[in-house]
């Protein structure tokens, strides 16, 4: 192997590396802001089981309290 083929090979190697971990911390980050809405929708359920809310006014009010 050349000493340039050598190098691009280690390029490739170090870019597929970036891209896998890249990728990675990507689906972490996507998991943690699924379940960051999914904890605040099922806060907004209870919330709305508790209170009976019927009018905007209070689903407004538990949609800000429970930040969606």
């Amino acid at each position: 192997m050349k000493n340039t083929e050598r190098i691009m090979y280690q390029d490739a190697i170090t870019i597929t590396d970036v891209i896998e971990l890249s990728s990675s911390r990507l689906l972490e980050a996507q998991k943690e802001i699924e379940k960051f809405y999914a904890d605040r929708l099922l806060m907004a359920q209870e919330l709305v089981e508790r209170t009976g809310a019927k009018d905007s006014l209070t689903v407004s009010w538990i949609m800000s309290v429970s930040g969606i």
